[in-house]
């Protein structure tokens, strides 16, 4: 906000915190203008040409002093509303109405006041928005003397059949990350010719709440694959040999096809040898029923994963010591 003394003494470096979600710089989230650095000031200038999309990721704590004051009186006015409220219901039934119509219109004009903080700049909007929480404290107890109305719950019970019915969570930013998530997913898997129930099968496997992109291998690239015993190369890689089997979503143990044996699961080193198109996800939790018949393992997931099904651009390394 350009305020002296938002914050204490700061002897650590002074890190950028948030970046785009979608947009990585040599692995790490691309910071753009208004992200915040660990000391909660707004990074104010940059690039004039270049724009960076996407949501916002915070991959470092904040000192956001702004944030949590805002936070908190804003918490405070609504708590003198509610209070107001049961007053109000005290006093009658008409009343009611009037508050949930004059309650719209505080949230709309805090929406408002958000908006023009962005346009002045960085700090502005938890500043208007605070004041007008302060605002609020002086507004509640007004709404005694109103005789409140009964209010039904048949729209939020609407809301909530119509998420669980479409599988939506109820927060908007995360329902349009999630759909454009699959989207892209859905896209790569088509544009490589893949068979759409293999594609779907596929899918169960991709955490969307995590960001999901297409990316393009230089040749030189080292990945890992967990494989069977004997079985042929796979789909999906790694881009570390220290992540277990589980982070994937699979078992590991796998069924010696030669032998009919169960075993552990081979890591094979492999190396792009062109460039090659992959997508990268997170391994979604899975109950692999696959790697062993008549067995579930209850994959946790969590690990980065890279899929191509262009097999020739992957050259097998020898094994350490052969």
């Amino acid at each position: 906000s350009g305020l002296p003394l938002n914050h204490p003494l700061w002897p650590f470096p002074v890190l950028i915190a948030e970046g785009s979600a979608t947009v990585y710089i040599n692995g790490k989230p691309a910071a753009r203008l208004q992200s915040k650095m660990v000391c909660g000031a707004h990074i104010k200038t940059g690039s004039q040409d270049t724009f960076i999309g996407g949501p916002t990721e915070r991959v470092a704590f904040v000192l956001d002093l702004e944030e949590w004051l805002h936070t908190g009186l804003e918490a405070l006015g609504l708590a003198a509303l509610a209070g107001g409220l049961l007053l109000a219901a005290m006093a009658g039934v008409a009343a009611l109405a009037g508050f949930v119509a004059i309650g719209g219109l505080m949230m709309g004009g805090m929406a408002l006041l958000g908006d023009l903080g962005d346009r002045l700049g960085p700090g502005y909007r938890d500043l208007f928005q605070g004041v007008a929480g302060m605002a609020l404290l002086g507004f509640g107890p007004k709404l005694a003397g109103r005789r409140p109305a009964a209010v039904t719950s048949e729209t939020a019970q609407r809301r909530a059949y119509l998420n669980n019915k479409f599988g939506r969570s109820g927060n908007l930013d995360h329902d349009i990350n999630y759909r454009g998530n699959r989207e892209t997913a859905a896209k790569f898997f088509k544009s490589k010719d893949i068979d759409p129930a293999d594609a779907e099968s596929y899918m169960n496997g991709l955490d969307f709440n995590h960001p999901v992109r297409v990316e393009t291998l230089a040749p030189g690239k080292n990945l890992w694959q967990y494989q069977s015993p004997g079985a042929p190369q796979g789909n999906w890689y790694t881009l570390s040999p220290r992540v277990q089997p589980t982070e994937l979503g699979i078992n590991p143990m796998g069924t010696n096809r030669a032998a009919n044996t169960i075993e552990p699961k081979v890591l094979n080193s492999y190396r792009t040898t062109q460039k090659v198109e992959v997508l990268r996800s997170t391994a979604a939790p899975t109950d692999d029923f696959w790697s062993v018949k008549g067995q579930s393992y209850p994959a946790k997931g969590g690990a980065q994963q890279l899929f191509s099904n262009e097999k020739g651009s992957f050259g097998l390394l020898p094994r350490e010591g052969s």
